[in-house]
């Protein structure tokens, strides 16, 4: 089981995505793929952004997000956000809330974060990240 970052999903509906990164997705079953909320905040803001949007936000939703397991942002994953975000602002180190957000929903429910950021998310103490 793993959850899996923006930027990995991005490589799935990119034609020029890492054909590795591809494959390994699609060897995960339904029950092995989770993803934050925020995530999909990211999938379809990232989307909207471009001229072509919405044909490629419908792609998402219809073929990629039914494949994931969405967690939600629930207080758990709030309240270690937040002190993640405490903790690397003390040590001035910030890191964007919406990897706070993925990396908490990762620690939440013990599962390793599949990442081609991982400058993003090794300051985060107990992260297991895959590359």
């Amino acid at each position: 089981m793993i959850v899996l970052d923006t930027d990995v999903i991005s490589q799935v509906v990119r034609r020029s995505g890492n054909p590795h990164v591809k494959e390994r997705i699609r060897s995960l079953t339904f029950e092995q793929t989770f993803a934050s909320s925020m995530t999909l905040f990211e999938l379809r803001y990232g989307a909207m952004r471009l001229t072509f949007g919405q044909p490629l936000w419908e792609k998402i939703e219809s073929l990629i997000v039914p494949t994931i397991q969405w967690i939600p942002a629930e207080m758990e994953i709030c309240s270690k956000a937040s002190d993640l975000a405490a903790q690397l602002h003390k040590l001035g180190q910030p890191i964007d809330e919406a990897d706070l957000f993925i990396a908490a929903t990762a620690l939440a429910r013990n599962l390793p974060l599949a990442t081609g950021n991982v400058k993003h998310y090794e300051r985060i103490p107990g992260l297991l990240v895959e590359d």
